[in-house]
């Protein structure tokens, strides 16, 4: 079942907002832009790592965040939605998507209002490795706005108009788990279908050249047991095909083994654990969780998966920016 939450913010006080957006996004400093004069009002959506939101300053404020993930940003009232890097200064009103992970610093005007949603790059990666049928890894780079992409532009627009609207009242949307998490994903597989990214062309490609059935369902008993301690011949058995079988067909549309399939998708899913700003959970407990009992080896393949090691991932989550010192 997914997580869901809903939160809302009424502050006059830059402080106070700052500890809001931080628990729900990452770490977050809002300022005034104007002294003894601050106000706030936000409503945030959460569905695992996917949120909708909607915010509104009479007074203006200033934002410095750092946010693993994607900001998806929604025509305003008024003000400018803009980031970090090639979307500075781009309007709101062309539908850009904000690669957060470099940081965003602006300063809003008064009576600045916004909507978006929100997508952690675990919740991205997920819906790609999905959509690839594989693991991904990498951080996605969009290569366009959605001006292009009007009618996806406006579903996703009305999907984070739902969501809102399902919070609100008696929350419908909290009495009905799986209907929130198909909104979600909805939203997600808009995105990464409608607009260009660095995965694209493998989309594309992984199209015209579906997995064999055997491997997908290997893949599917290993995406619904990767907690568990899973052997070859389990996932042999449950692909109903021959070991020989299995291990060929993983290097022709996989380029990798059952094995090493396995152990990608637990990294992933560490890595996500790792990233989560909600979570106090120790680097080694994480680990664990996913079958990695030896630290050491642990380490080497994280590292070897993503560029850096787990706790620079670690450090990254808690004190923002990039990995490292």
């Amino acid at each position: 079942m997914p997580t869901i939450d809903a939160v809302s913010l009424d502050s006059t006080n830059a402080e106070e907002a700052s500890r809001f957006f931080s628990n729900v996004y990452g770490n977050t400093r809002i300022e005034p832009v104007a002294r003894d004069k601050f106000a706030l009002s936000v409503s945030s959506c959460v569905i695992d790592g996917v949120s909708a939101f909607s915010l509104f300053s009479p007074t203006g404020m200033g934002l410095s965040s750092f946010f693993d993930g994607y900001c998806l940003a929604f025509a305003p009232d008024s003000g400018m939605i803009a980031g970090a890097g090639a979307a500075a200064g781009m309007e709101a009103s062309r539908g850009i998507v904000l690669d957060c992970g470099t940081g965003v610093h602006r300063r809003f005007p008064e009576n600045f209002s916004a909507a978006g949603m929100t997508f952690t790059v675990g919740e991205v990666n997920r819906a790609l490795s999905q959509l690839l049928d594989g693991p991904v890894s990498d951080r996605l780079c969009f290569k366009a706005s959605l001006a292009r992409r009007p009618h996806a532009y406006a579903l996703i627009r009305e999907i984070a108009s739902t969501i809102r609207a399902g919070f609100s009242g008696d929350a419908p949307l909290k009495a009905a788990p799986l209907a929130a998490a198909n909104l979600k994903d909805a939203a997600l597989n808009l995105l990464l279908q409608s607009v260009p990214h660095s995965y694209s062309e493998r989309l594309t490609a992984g199209d015209a050249l579906p997995s064999p059935r055997h491997v997908r369902r290997a893949i599917d008993f290993m995406q619904a047991n990767m907690a568990r301690p899973i052997a070859l011949a389990d996932v042999v058995r449950a692909s109903g095909a021959s070991a020989r079988s299995l291990q060929s067909s993983f290097r022709r549309f996989k380029e990798s083994t059952p094995m090493n399939y396995l152990r990608q998708l637990r990294l992933n899913a560490v890595r996500v654990q790792l990233l989560d700003v909600r979570s106090r959970d120790s680097i080694a407990s994480i680990a664990q969780r996913w079958g990695f009992t030896h630290i050491g080896s642990f380490s080497s393949a994280y590292q070897q998966a993503f560029g850096e090691l787990p706790s620079e991932t670690y450090r990254a989550r808690a004190h923002g920016g990039g990995a490292g010192d």
